[in-house]
């Protein structure tokens, strides 16, 4: 957890999804609720311990959440927050969201494939 020099705790409050030729690193914006300092720091994927104070969606992914019908969103936001805790984990990105989440992998029939191609577009 970062302190402020006021001796306050810095608190997260936005995190952005960055890539670049070194790899993929997370901008985590920071700020002090006492004095309003605010911070910023590049860190690589997935290495922010000591940096993000809570369970904390990226800005990415907020966007792909609000772009989902509202009847869907709550569901997977319950749902991805649920299992990003029950593995340790409190950052919630754009590619967690399109992460399978069971473990499992649906194969196909062949036959279903086929009996699929001739289901309308709409209505699939």
């Amino acid at each position: 957890m970062l302190t402020c020099g006021c001796g306050r705790w810095m608190h997260t409050e936005g995190i952005e999804e960055r890539g670049g030729e070194a790899g993929a690193f997370w901008f985590i914006r920071s700020e002090c609720r006492g004095c309003g300092l605010k911070v910023g720091v590049d860190v690589p994927e997935g290495q922010t311990r000591g940096f993000i104070d809570r369970l904390f969606w990226t800005d990415e992914a907020l966007h792909r959440l609000a772009r989902m019908p509202p009847y869907v969103a709550p569901l997977v936001r319950d749902e991805v927050e649920q299992h990003l805790r029950s593995q340790g984990e409190r950052v919630v990105t754009y590619d967690t969201l399109l992460r399978p989440r069971t473990g499992e992998r649906i194969e196909w029939d062949p036959e279903a494939e086929r009996r699929l191609d001739r289901v309308p577009a709409p209505v699939r």
